[in-house]
């Protein structure tokens, strides 16, 4: 085709320049009219970059702030941070909404300033939540709000108000303990502060319980005794019948309520301001304060 005449430009103007809107000539080879009448076509930098299409870079650096549609994403380079959904990202990476992690196993790694990724969450292949440490120097895993410890932990147990646990279950409250709360289980008691599981995974029928004023209950809803021991040893019984044993175990058929005394071995001293009751030899004895005893029923 003929050469096309581009007519001369109106000078830019005074510095500085808008970059964004610093006009570029350009050539429509498909207006026909330019050659007769020499008209200039141009186009602007933001008209460039706002028309459609894709383009590749190979890289790109950008020494200013980044904005993507007002606040998708910002790049703030005065505070080096930068914001998702968050146009004045407040921390390093500040994000207003969720975040969505779509492969099987993901975790999200925290770094100690020497560098070295000491700290993760995140989720394996078979959906388990996974909260650790991949460096064993770490003591304590925390779990912490306003500048309290709420749980803490460790290879020692797991601590409720403890930054660091001292056994498998250590708790501090000043609020008391309160795992389970139920009510008819012990006549007079309202509350269940504790319950434990039996062996079938049933759960509330061994515990401790408070009825509200200042007694407590020891229960066993289910028709078994009550063990007392020290040292791996029996020391008292209190079974389903309301028979009360001391170094016994069994109270003969058909008994209920009754008290079962041990043989004892006859004490030598006599405490002030107290008498002892005993069974020697299967007879019942009592040794009062002075040192005197009593045979109160033979063998």
């Amino acid at each position: 085709m003929p050469d096309t005449k581009i007519t001369a430009l109106a000078a830019i103007g005074a510095n500085p320049i808008n970059v964004a809107t610093f006009p570029i000539p350009m050539v429509d080879l498909t207006d026909t009219s330019m050659a007769a009448s020499g008209t200039t076509k141009k186009v602007t930098v933001n008209q460039i970059l706002g028309a459609g299409g894709t383009a590749t870079l190979a890289s790109a650096t950008i020494s200013g702030d980044l904005t993507v549609d007002t606040n998708v994403l910002k790049v703030d380079t005065t505070n080096n941070r930068v914001g998702i959904n968050n146009a004045s990202p407040a921390q390093a990476l500040d994000v207003a909404g969720s975040v969505y992690l779509s492969t099987n196993a993901t975790y999200l790694y925290g770094k100690t300033s020497g560098g070295l990724a000491t700290r993760t969450f995140g989720i394996n292949a078979a959906n388990d939540v996974y909260v650790g440490s991949i460096d064993q120097s770490i003591s304590n895993i925390r779990f912490n709000s306003g500048g309290g410890d709420w749980a803490a932990l460790n290879s020692t147990g797991l601590g409720v108000g403890v930054a660091s646990p001292g056994a498998r279950l250590h708790v501090k409250s000043t609020n008391g303990l309160l795992i389970n709360e139920s009510t008819g289980d012990v006549t007079g008691a309202g509350t269940t502060f504790l319950s434990l599981v039996d062996a079938n995974g049933q759960a509330g029928y061994y515990g401790f319980a408070g009825d509200g004023s200042s007694s407590i209950s020891v229960w066993n809803k289910k028709s078994g005794s009550l063990l007392f021991a020290t040292g791996n040893t029996l020391r008292a019984t209190i079974d389903s019948s309301g028979n009360v044993g001391i170094g016994v175990s069994t109270f003969g058929t058909s008994a209920a309520k009754v008290l079962g005394l041990a043989n004892a071995t006859a004490p030598t001293t006599s405490p002030a301001g107290m008498g002892q009751l005993y069974v020697e030899a299967g007879a019942l004895k009592y040794r009062g304060s002075s040192g005197t005893v009593t045979t109160i029923a033979a063998a």
